[in-house]
């Protein structure tokens, strides 16, 4: 009930000081995009440390995609066997996989549309657990430190909007914006996926 007080009455400040490290792990731990370029605008604010959004974003992201790399490795081929779905879901990472080799496990989660299922596709392909996890480590910080660095300086291009119209409308409008660009990059690569495996 605090949590839906403190969101209904819009004390986002006190909102995010208070549960913002743990909401950046928990949302970064599923993907994650949004709140970690949201949370660097509220380290811009000074409602949070930017070092500690960084280091939140990080363990997030890189504990979720190492456990769907378990997962994959574990038992990746007898699921795909049992739900073929999924199997053809993993099919463009295993493209990209292919192709790319160690570029594609660097840079998987900045490409919208095998984001959620690279890392169990890599499980399932058998890279090793230590080229997997050092390529993994590298990524999740560069991956961390990219999004928060743009929320931040998001941030400081709002600012006067903040001091003109008021928290309370520019907030929605921010979130606003961040999530329909996430979709619309997201239905970007998703047409650009379906090429290239329309040219496979």
């Amino acid at each position: 009930m605090e949590f839906l007080d403190h969101l209904l009455g819009l004390d986002i400040e006190h909102l995010i000081a208070k549960y913002g490290y743990w909401a950046i792990v928990i949302n970064t731990f599923i993907e994650g995009e949004t709140i970690q370029i949201i949370a660097g605008w509220a380290a811009h604010e000074g409602w949070l440390s930017y070092w500690l959004v960084v280091l939140s974003g990080f363990a997030g992201t890189l504990a979720g995609d190492q456990l769907y790399y378990w997962i994959g490795r574990r038992w990746g081929r007898p699921l795909m066997h049992r739900f073929p779905r999924l199997e053809a879901g993993c099919q463009p990472a295993f493209d990209f996989l292919r192709r790319y080799d160690n570029w594609f496990i660097l840079g998987f989660r900045f490409v919208y549309g095998v984001r959620n299922v690279a890392p169990f596709a890599c499980g399932a392909a058998g890279i090793s657990v230590a080229r997997y996890t050092l390529l993994n480590i590298v990524a999740a910080a560069v991956w961390a430190i990219a999004f928060a660095t743009a929320g931040y300086f998001f941030g400081k291009a709002i600012g006067g909007l903040i001091e003109e119209y008021g928290l309370q409308i520019v907030l929605p409008t921010v979130i606003g914006v961040v999530v329909l660009g996430v979709v619309a990059a997201r239905l970007r690569a998703r047409k650009r996926m379906q090429k290239v495996v329309e040219i496979d």
